[in-house]
């Protein structure tokens, strides 16, 4: 008797199993993108040409040129910066626009800040338009419209419609409100001497 045929067993398909991408790594996937945009996100580490946040929030973000709306950013290393309504802890840039929004520490060469507030600018030229900070350092210039410092130093400073507690430069002009008698800017002048020393050491490093 002829034997029965074994009947020929189907493929087994398999089964494509679907991880979720960790932070760490989109991160590693944005570094290999040009241009990348987060719209209600929150990432950590992002690395590329360009950076669009929308309602999102970075820990570090590293690239060419940022462009913030609405959003957070913790430290930023860029070209050029360019915020409205939103907070960046430390900034490092050749250029940095601010509209509405917070900075802690901004450093670079053109600085702009617009009916916002920020600890400490540091720059080489700085404009504030009704806004204000406490430290203005600027090796070239500072200029300040309807806004004011707690303390500026530049090599030319120009104040319109603003106010100001202490002011070093070689050069000065504008309509100022001083916030100290003469004694008091004196004791103040002092302590910002001694934190705008703390703050050059901070920027060499």
């Amino acid at each position: 008797m002829a034997e029965p045929k074994k009947r020929a067993s189907r493929p087994v398909a398999k089964r494509t199993v679907r991880k979720k991408r960790t932070v760490a790594q989109k991160g590693a996937e944005v570094a290999r993108i040009r241009e990348v945009k987060f719209d209600a996100e929150t990432v950590g580490d992002v690395k590329a040409a360009a950076v669009n946040l929308s309602q999102s929030a970075a820990n570090t973000v590293d690239a060419k040129t940022v462009t913030a709306s609405q959003s957070a950013i913790a430290n930023a290393v860029t070209g050029t910066s360019n915020a409205k309504q939103s907070a960046i802890g430390q900034v490092e840039a050749q250029n940095v626009e601010v509209t509405q929004g917070a900075i802690a520490l901004a450093r670079g060469e053109n600085l702009n800040l617009a009916m916002g507030g920020a600890v400490a600018l540091l720059g080489t030229n700085v404009s504030v338009k009704q806004g204000g900070a406490q430290y203005i350092v600027a090796r070239q210039s500072v200029q300040v419209e309807q806004g004011g410092a707690s303390v500026i130093a530049a090599s030319r400073v120009e104040i319109d419609k603003g106010f100001v507690g202490v002011v070093l430069a070689r050069e000065f002009h504008g309509n100022v409100r001083t916030l100290f008698d003469q004694r008091g800017a004196l004791v103040f002048g002092i302590a910002a001497g001694i934190i705008i020393g703390v703050l050059g050491i901070v920027r060499r490093r």
